[in-house]
């Protein structure tokens, strides 16, 4: 139901992404952006057919602050069992609203979503690489002049001949 390589997985993970964001003001470079989709990033996921789904995720925010409060505001959310409210039913209104996932994940009855949180959400911190520039090799005006010089030189030789 979540596979990266089918068009009903991907709507699949875009659902999950955007929900497990809500609520979560702790994105943008000074945190006080709400986060979206794009901040999840999804480690791995393991379906078994009786087990269940293991999703195993992380939301990139701003700093070591947010993503305590952050981990906070998600473990509150992903315990929530309201019908309406609760992670369930929203992962479920979520993907119905893409076709794509309207039949898999969205066409699910929520009350029959049993979440378990094998690992309690945490905050921590990682180091974000750096990429180094490739130097780009660019004309130089002044060496394409000076041929441009050298061969307004030769064309006014040749006419003086």
């Amino acid at each position: 139901m979540f596979s990266a390589t089918t068009t009903a997985g991907k709507a699949a993970r875009k659902a999950f992404k955007t929900t497990v964001t809500k609520g979560l003001t702790a994105c943008g470079t000074d945190g006080t952006k709400q986060c979206t989709a794009d901040d999840v990033v999804i480690v791995s996921v393991v379906a078994a057919r009786r087990a269940g789904t293991k999703i195993d995720f992380y939301i990139k925010v701003a700093n070591k602050a947010k993503a305590d409060a952050g981990a906070k505001t998600l473990a509150t959310f992903l315990a929530n069992t309201d019908a309406k409210t609760g992670f369930a039913a929203t992962l479920v209104a979520e993907a119905k609203k893409d076709p794509a996932a309207a039949k898999t994940l969205g066409a699910v009855d929520p009350a029959k979503i049993t979440v378990t949180v094998n690992k309690a959400p945490v905050s921590g911190t990682k180091a974000i690489p750096v990429p180094t520039p490739t130097p780009t090799t660019v004309g130089s005006v002044a060496r394409e002049a000076s041929i441009s010089l050298a061969s307004m030189a030769f064309l006014c030789l040749a006419l003086r001949q």
